[in-house]
């Protein structure tokens, strides 16, 4: 299986956009307290924007990749690949914003119930990229034949 690398840092791209948009919005209502309309606002936006990049952004990018993979040859490998790609971008977002953020003294959390949440997501989201990934990419190698 050989794609570009330009392909796979989209995927890991998106998988730190919505990680970000995933980890912000558990905060965004604590930290725009003060403006209740304002926090609404911003809490609908992250969702439409998670909405669009995953799952339309992965498959998309999914479809991108297929353009250059044999999926039926390689469907385990590019499933385990975009999975992987993105998970890792999730986890890596998740935990620049913990750093960022003073999680601590914002929602009396600890920083391991966060970090550990911060693994859960990414497993989970490990599976929805994969599977969206690979969705886009058979319908690219469909549509070649």
């Amino acid at each position: 299986m050989k794609v570009h690398h330009r392909r796979w840092l989209v995927v890991v791209l998106l998988g730190v956009l919505v990680g970000a948009f995933s980890a912000g919005r558990q905060f965004f209502p604590v930290l725009l307290d003060r403006e209740p309309q304002l926090t609404g606002l911003v809490m609908a936006g992250a969702t439409l924007a998670s909405f669009l990049l995953s799952p339309v952004g992965m498959f998309l990018a999914g479809y991108w990749i297929g353009t250059d993979v044999d999926v039926s040859a390689d469907w385990l490998r590019l499933i385990l690949t975009i999975g992987s790609l993105g998970a890792l971008g999730v986890f890596v977002s998740y935990l620049v914003v913990i750093v960022s953020l003073d999680a601590d003294s914002v929602v009396g959390l600890e920083r391991l119930d966060f970090v550990l949440y911060a693994v859960y997501y990414a497993i989970v989201r490990f599976t929805g990229f994969g599977v969206t990934g690979f969705a886009g990419a058979a319908v690219a190698e469909f549509r070649g034949r």
